[in-house]
C-alpha cells in the first residue's frame, strides 16, 4: 500500500509542476486581483442560478425555454468579453481536462479495458 501512497505523491507532485496548473494560479491570481473581473463573473452566476430557478418553477415550454437559452448565451457573451474572465476560465478548464483525464486513465487501469475503448487510446491516453 505505501507503493501506491508513495506513487500517488508522485502523480501529485508532477501535476503541481505542470504548465497546466503554473498558468491556472497565475491567471488566477490576476482574476482574484480585478474586481470588475470577479463582479462579472459572479454577476453571471448569480443570474445563471435565478435563470435555472426560473426554468424549475415554470411550466416550460418551447418559447420559454428558447428565451432563457437565448438569456444565458447573451450573459455568457458578456462574460467571456472580459478577457481577464475568459483567459481565468480557458486555464481552469485546461486545468480541469488535465485533471479529468488523469482520472479516466487511472480508472480504465483500475476498471480494466471498457467495451468501447477496444484498446485504442488515441482519443483517452490510456495506460497502454
Amino acid at each position: 500500500m505505501s507503493k501506491i501512497y508513495e506513487k500517488a505523491r508522485e502523480l501529485g507532485m508532477m501535476i503541481a509542476e505542470s504548465n497546466e496548473i503554473k498558468h491556472f494560479k497565475a491567471l488566477e491570481t490576476v482574476f482574484l486581483g480585478d474586481e470588475e473581473a470577479q463582479k462579472v463573473l459572479n454577476d453571471y452566476q448569480m443570474r445563471r442560478e435565478e435563470i435555472t430557478k426560473e426554468m424549475r418553477e415554470t411550466d416550460m415550454t418551447p418559447e420559454a425555454l428558447k428565451g432563457y437559452q437565448e438569456e444565458l448565451q447573451a450573459c455568457m457573451a458578456k462574460l467571456v468579453e472580459n478577457k481577464v474572465v475568459n483567459d481565468y476560465l480557458e486555464a481552469k478548464s485546461a486545468f480541469n481536462n488535465l485533471i479529468t483525464q488523469v482520472n479516466t486513465i487511472i480508472s480504465f487501469c483500475v476498471e480494466g479495458e471498457q467495451e468501447d475503448c477496444g484498446g485504442n487510446c488515441a482519443g483517452c491516453s490510456g495506460c497502454h
